[in-house]
């Protein structure tokens, strides 16, 4: 899509996100076109901008697109002609639909040669052929292909189905064996806020101007954190690839981007210190939050981890009890793994759970993609800030906490990585390699945690 600036322009008491119409067709939309923020509040019509602006690029595209059809016209009567099978069709007078389809038919040419030579009855056709030889010719083999092969260039760019988006990114989530269902989950998470921010547009039109609006209105719109924003990009950049794959597009304008200045810029974390932790497990704590508390400060598993655990999670194996995220909803294929119960927690958990009549362990409502970590800060860091105002010293704290609690008790890195889910987790353990359920057992008690035993 072609970069047409977009700006802020006040009428009657609000913003409007305003454009400027190429030449070409501005007898089809006048000389600038223009959507309303909706507000007359200038830094909020700021934030707005980039998704209107997308929307106001798309409204300019389609008219181009019109624009376009006189040209596929004669494009799509030249390679009918070549193939021999221009009378078939009532080219001159078909709309921008019916040379779609003509162009569908004209596809077939790859495998057949059509030589049109009118209608006839059966019972004299034989006396006709007999009659009569071909005015046209065969075609040759290298016409035949070039021909085919531009009709199937026309479709991609005029038939959205064809190309789009959305159709190539379903086509390829089905096609890639995913390790887990929830990577799946979330590259479809990000395809659709890609749909929902820029449109279901034709892959041609991609740019990297395109993805930088992108992300833009990501993070206007979804104040997005800069590795937020990445994340999505690397997501519509599979895509792509697979497009150059497919010989739909021949480079991936996703490709050498710099986004470094999209979005908000990551919060260096802090852990917490030992006097720190005793303040913070000393508080009159509802029981999920001390429990949610006491499983991420003694494994180093992440929040959403802990929040999404059920009893059936829950296992033994060589009379060590333990957490199974083997088959759970994961950050990264690295982080399946077994976390051992430490022995330190092993009989609050087992109060915990006969009282809980419902499979999960908490309650923590999900959100679309089927996280629960947003509604598990959002509580716990009432108790935090009941402690600290320290903006560095958060839920994820937990977990960085206890990777120092770790190296202080001696724990080797690549034992707590493995832990923590930070390295290849329990896949290659099945073949002899990593560190035993044991080991690791062993290793999580040897951290002492006196702030639980107030």
């Amino acid at each position: 899509m072609k970069e047409y600036k977009a700006t802020l322009n006040p009428v009657k008491g609000k913003w409007y996100v305003c454009m400027t119409v190429p030449e070409e067709v501005r007898h089809l939309l006048n000389s600038q076109v223009k959507l309303s923020t909706g507000t007359s509040d200038k830094n909020e019509a700021q934030k707005r901008l980039p998704e209107l602006a997308i929307k106001l690029k798309q409204k300019i595209a389609d008219a181009k697109a019109n624009l376009d059809a006189d040209e596929l016209r004669e494009e799509v009567k030249a390679i009918a002609t070549k193939l021999n099978r221009s009378a078939e069709f009532d080219i001159d007078n078909a709309n921008a639909k019916q040379l779609i389809g003509i162009l569908q038919q004209l596809s077939t040419s790859e495998t057949q040669d059509v030589i049109h030579q009118g209608k006839y009855h059966l019972s004299n056709l034989k006396q006709h052929l007999s009659a009569h030889r071909p005015t046209v010719g065969r075609l040759d083999r290298q016409t035949r292909n070039d021909e085919v092969k531009r009709v199937k260039s026309l479709l991609r760019q005029h038939t959205p189905s064809l190309n789009s988006f959305k159709s190539l990114a379903f086509e390829w989530a089905e096609k890639k064996k995913w390790g887990r269902e929830k990577s799946k989950k979330t590259f479809l998470s990000q395809v659709n806020r890609f749909i929902e921010l820029v449109g279901d547009v034709d892959l041609e039109t991609i740019r990297p101007v395109t993805l930088y609006d992108f992300a833009d209105a990501m993070a206007a719109k979804y104040d997005s954190a800069n590795a937020t924003v990445k994340n999505y990009i690397t997501g519509i950049s599979d895509v792509l690839n697979y497009a150059v794959r497919k010989d739909l597009i021949a480079v991936n304008p996703a490709k050498g981007l710099d986004l470094r200045s999209y979005g908000k810029a990551a919060v260096e974390r802090k852990t917490f210190s030992v006097e720190m932790l005793h303040s913070l497990f000393s508080q009159s704590l509802p029981k999920d939050i001390r429990m949610l508390w006491s499983i991420m400060i003694t494994t180093g598993m992440r929040l959403d981890e802990v929040a999404l655990l059920t009893k059936s999670d829950i296992k033994f194996e060589a009379n060590i009890q333990y957490f199974d995220l083997t088959d759970a909803i994961l950050k990264t294929d690295g982080s399946a793994r077994k976390v051992p119960v430490p022995e330190i927690i092993a009989g609050q958990l087992s109060s915990y759970l006969k009282v809980r009549t419902t499979e999960r362990l908490f309650d923590f409502p999900l959100n679309a993609d089927g996280k629960a970590q947003n509604a598990a800060s959002h509580k716990g860091m009432r108790y935090i800030r009941q402690i600290t105002s320290d903006p560095r010293l958060v839920m994820h704290s937990m977990r960085h906490t206890f990777k120092d609690l770790s190296r202080n008790a001696g724990i080797p890195k690549d034992l707590h990585d493995f832990i923590t889910g930070h390295r290849d987790g329990d896949t290659a353990s099945s073949y002899g390699e990593g560190h035993s359920l044991a080991i690791k057992y062993e290793a999580l008690n040897k951290i002492p945690h006196r702030y639980l035993l107030g």
